[in-house]
């Protein structure tokens, strides 16, 4: 496979972490997951307290902030895989601008599913968590978190989408997410290896 920027996008829930969990593992592929990122931040640092209140809340983080803790770089002999990055259009301009300064090819998954799937895979994570003794994420926990989440999605990252499908053309692909992981992943990597 050639190397290029793969991008996984959906609703909060769609499943993008679990399978870029898989898809990380793919040759030469780095990922590179936005959550992560912030969450890795010094909580202590302005930067961390400031991403830390957001994320707390549920909403998104704006396009200059993420820019900041993001920089994606690529490097020869290397895909990229971005998981809950972009979430806006200028993000995703961003990311198209950095793919044509770098000659490097983009393709778009959209993990497809609804808001009723994703509350209750909310629920199951916060279950399981509880069971292994962990303690959930606190936007979890927010029972206002994720119909924030949901409005701002609709708001911002599903136009990002759109304008994802209109620019990519045939390397935009949607997928049923609602699925078993297994079964989702290898429609992934069919419509990947097509391209």
């Amino acid at each position: 496979m050639r190397d290029r920027i793969i991008i996984l996008c959906g609703m909060p829930g769609a499943g993008k972490g679990a399978i870029s969990k898989i898809m990380r593992w793919m040759p030469n592929t780095v990922h590179l997951s936005s959550g992560e990122k912030f969450r890795a931040l010094d909580p202590e640092s302005d930067l961390g307290k400031r991403v830390r209140d957001i994320m707390a809340k549920g909403e998104l983080i704006d396009d200059a902030t993420v820019n900041e803790v993001i920089l994606p770089s690529l490097t020869p002999g290397q895909s990229l895989l971005l998981d809950g990055y972009p979430r806006s259009v200028a993000q995703a301009e961003y990311i198209l601008d950095l793919a044509k300064k770098s000659d490097v090819d983009v393709c778009a998954v959209l993990l497809e599913i609804d808001e009723d799937l994703a509350m209750k895979r909310r629920d199951h994570r916060i279950k399981h968590m509880v069971d292994n003794g962990e303690t959930p994420r606190k936007d979890d926990l927010d029972p206002e978190a994720l119909p924030k989440r949901f409005s701002e999605f609709r708001e911002k990252t599903a136009p990002m989408i759109e304008y994802l499908r209109e620019k990519l053309g045939d390397n935009f692909c949607a997928i049923d997410g609602s699925g078993y992981l297994e079964d989702v992943y290898d429609n992934i990597m069919c419509k990947i290896i097509r391209n």
